[in-house]
């Protein structure tokens, strides 16, 4: 180990293979020890495996996050002018934002297929009642009698999200597309991935 006379050291830890804070006698100093401070940031940091935050139980362990992009995928036959989409992924849950902007329709349907992992199982606990997703500025869009929101899910086992119309009191229905348009679409879904 090495450390200075004020107590602040730094250890080899050969039975658990790591790299440890110590005292000035090369004791533990669990909790007393920061890497880097404000003024003196390191840069990157590389890691093949997961970080504990806040805590040391499997709960507190991030152990994946990506950044990136995807193109969403209309099922139908439509002339694609603008199809961009963004995700963040945090452990398992993506966050994703879809625009989508059309100049023909001859049979567009009210999905997007192309998110950028699959969606969790509908039996696991937080896809059991699917997970929502919100639409705005939906130009092109017209919705049933009576439904006056476009709402969205991602589809358990599958890289697809629906939408529907919905309304106060009204089941459910589906919209209509004009010959061009746009829509934008945000929202999260959980991945075993």
């Amino acid at each position: 180990y090495f450390a200075a006379s004020d107590g602040m050291g730094i250890k080899v830890d050969t039975d658990n293979t790591s790299v440890e804070a110590s005292n000035a006698a090369g004791a533990d100093n669990d909790n007393a020890v920061n890497l880097g401070s404000s003024g003196t940031r390191w840069k990157d940091l590389y890691l093949s495996g997961g970080v504990y935050l806040g805590g040391t139980g499997s709960a507190n362990k991030l152990d994946d996050y990506e950044e990136g992009t995807f193109t969403p995928t209309n099922n139908g036959t439509v002339g694609v002018a603008v199809s961009n989409g963004k995700y963040t992924k945090v452990g398992e849950v993506v966050h994703f934002h879809i625009f989508f902007q059309w100049t023909s329709n001859t049979s567009m349907t009210k999905e997007f297929s192309g998110l950028p992992f699959t969606v969790k199982g509908a039996s696991s606990p937080e896809n059991t009642y699917y997970t929502m997703c919100s639409t705005w500025n939906n130009q092109g869009v017209t919705y049933p009698s009576g439904r006056t929101t476009l709402q969205g899910f991602s589809v358990p086992n599958t890289t697809t999200v629906e939408y529907s119309c919905v309304g106060s009191n009204v089941a459910s229905g589906n919209p209509t597309f004009a010959s061009s348009g746009q829509l934008y679409m945000t929202g999260h879904y959980y991945t075993a991935s």
